[in-house]
């Protein structure tokens, strides 16, 4: 038996397994198959479903970030993933965002008013994007409803509007092309591990030749102790 699921399929083939001694015909070979877009499962690190998860919550931020930069707010962002914080946490990686809130570190209030802080300072300074993304289950009281009404109501007296709510539904967004951020980690894997296995201190550092460098793409050149290597790792469209 071929069983491709989440965690709902993984208690379900559980429970069978339990039940071998009172249900022979249970006795069969039985392989399950992760797939869940939290990729919370047991026994996988990568789960069918969660990259395509990821990249449709990029592209919907992407969108939300040109609108969030014409309208001078703060988008609160919820992303889905129920009691696991991956989408969020490499969402907000991906996206860029300011903060994230997970459910395995919780929120506090304190955290909320470090944030409230942190958004008035930077509109009050000429800041035209604020982005924060909140796992759906990061906190039963703390609701994206209610972060974006503490922001709305704190950041009054900021120069611009705080506190939008921008919650995505994974079945309402249209799938989006992958982006070369993750291509670019994974180079940035390779390099270091190759640094690491030959012992060596590794230097990245940008390419300030005009001829190597576009409007589009950041070029960056890697350095072992010293000497220049023949890998580059070119970056597209991603800000810090």
């Amino acid at each position: 038996m071929l069983v491709i699921g989440g965690w709902n399929a993984y208690e379900g083939i559980h429970a069978m397994f339990n039940e071998r001694a009172n249900f022979p015909a249970f006795n069969i070979p039985i392989v399950c198959l992760p797939a869940s877009i939290n990729n919370n499962l047991p026994g996988s690190e990568f789960s069918i479903g969660a990259d395509t998860a990821l990249n449709n919550i990029v592209d919907a931020v992407d969108k939300i970030k040109q609108s969030a930069v014409a309208t001078r707010r703060c988008f609160v962002v919820e992303v889905m993933g129920h009691w696991c914080g991956y989408l969020a946490l490499m969402g907000a990686l991906a996206t860029g965002a300011e903060h994230f809130y997970l459910p395995e570190d919780g929120i506090t209030l304190h955290e909320l008013q470090e944030d409230v802080n942190l958004l008035k300072q930077g509109f009050n300074s000429g800041k035209k994007l604020g982005l924060v993304i909140r796992n759906e289950d990061a906190n039963p009281i703390y609701s994206t409803s209610f972060i974006c009404s503490l922001f709305e109501e704190e950041g009054k007296e900021a120069e611009d509007k705080v506190g939008k709510k921008a919650k995505l539904e994974m079945q309402s967004l249209k799938a989006g092309n992958e982006k070369l951020l993750a291509e670019a980690r994974a180079e940035r894997d390779r390099i270091l591990k190759d640094a690491s296995d030959a012992s060596n201190q590794m230097i990245v550092e940008r390419i300030s030749s005009k001829n190597r460098v576009s409007q589009k793409n950041k070029i960056f050149r890697v350095r072992v102790n010293g000497d220049l290597t023949g890998d580059t790792l070119h970056v597209t469209d991603i800000r810090m």
